[in-house]
């Protein structure tokens, strides 16, 4: 599967402009709702982090909303 360098270009440009207004803030939530939805993942194999399962679900939820808002919706964000 061969891409061309017009259609790479593309998507750079695509992905700077959706992304590249982001602050370090922002980067901290994107990092720590990934994080949460991973230990979420992680806790269907381990039975003493179950009970913290809701706690990261929430985390993780509330992370992607935020930057789903924040990327998608940036005119209505501050």
């Amino acid at each position: 599967m061969s891409y061309s360098l017009k259609s790479v270009k593309s998507w750079y440009r695509f992905i700077r402009n959706k992304v590249g207004f982001l602050d370090v803030y922002d980067i901290a939530i994107l990092i720590t709702g990934m994080l949460s939805l991973g230990i979420l993942i992680g806790t269907f194999f381990s039975k003493t982090i179950k009970k913290f399962a809701s706690i990261f679900a929430f985390i993780g939820a509330i992370g992607s909303v935020f930057i789903f808002i924040k990327v998608f919706l940036k005119d209505t964000v501050l």
